[in-house]
C-alpha cells in the first residue's frame, strides 16, 4: 500500500487515508478535539476507529498534527521540531526504553512543512495533575533515557539529529522574537 500524503490537519482525515496509514481497512471514525483547536506546538484529536467485519486495529488513537500555519508553525518547523519528533518515533522509540506512547504511523512532509503522528493514548496524567514526587520521577526517567543515548554512535548516523556543535543556534531567534508576546500571553501565568 503506498504511503499516504500527510494530511493538513484533522479535517483532512478520511477513511481511505486512515486505512492506508494503519494498513487495515477503516470503516468509519469519530474525531474528538483535545486541547485548543489550533494547538500551540501541534493540533491533537482523539480518534475512535471502527473496522469492517473481522478486520481489527487500534480503536482509540491520538492524532497529532503540526500547528496551523502561523508564528508557532514557522518557529517549530524552522528549528526542525516536526521532523525530529517524527523521526524520533520512527528511528529511536521502537528501540525501547522510553515513555513514548506506541506509534502506529508517523510522517513528515518536508515540502509541505507538516507532520502527523498516530499514537496510543497515554495513561500519564497531565502536568496540572502531577505532584512534586511525580515530576521528580519523570525527570529522573527522562535523564536515564537521555543518558542511554549520550555519545551513542548510532545518533551520529541520524541526519535529522543535530549534534551539540552543529547548526546555527540563532536560526530561530528572529521568529522567536516576533512570537514572544504570544508565548507570554498564552503561557505567562504557567511559566
Amino acid at each position: 500500500m503506498p504511503t499516504p500524503p500527510v494530511p493538513d490537519g484533522p479535517d483532512a482525515l478520511t477513511t481511505e487515508w486512515l486505512s492506508a496509514a494503519l494498513a487495515s481497512p477503516v470503516e468509519a471514525f469519530d474525531v474528538e478535539p483535545l486541547g485548543t483547536p489550533s494547538g500551540l506546538v501541534g493540533r491533537l484529536v482523539r480518534l475512535t476507529i471502527r473496522y469492517p467485519g473481522s478486520h481489527d486495529g487500534p480503536v482509540r488513537l491520538v492524532a497529532k498534527f503540526s500547528a496551523e500555519d502561523g508564528w508557532a508553525h514557522a518557529l517549530f518547523d524552522k528549528v526542525g521540531l516536526y521532523e525530529r519528533e517524527t523521526r524520533f518515533y520512527l528511528d529511536i522509540a521502537p528501540r525501547g526504553g522510553s515513555y513514548a506512547p506506541a506509534c502506529h504511523y508517523a510522517a513528515y512532509d518536508a515540502d509541505q512543512h507538516r507532520s502527523v503522528l498516530l499514537l496510543d493514548e497515554s495513561p500519564a496524567p497531565g502536568w496540572p495533575d502531577l505532584e512534586d514526587e511525580d515530576i521528580i520521577h519523570l525527570a529522573r526517567a527522562i535523564a536515564r533515557y537521555h543518558a542511554r543515548w549520550w555519545d551513542e554512535p548510532l545518533i551520529a548516523s541520524f541526519e535529522w539529529m543535530p549534534g551539540i556543535a552543529s547548526g546555527n543556534p540563532e536560526a530561530g531567534a528572529d521568529v522567536l522574537a516576533e512570537a514572544w508576546h504570544v508565548w507570554q500571553e498564552r503561557l505567562g501565568a504557567v511559566l
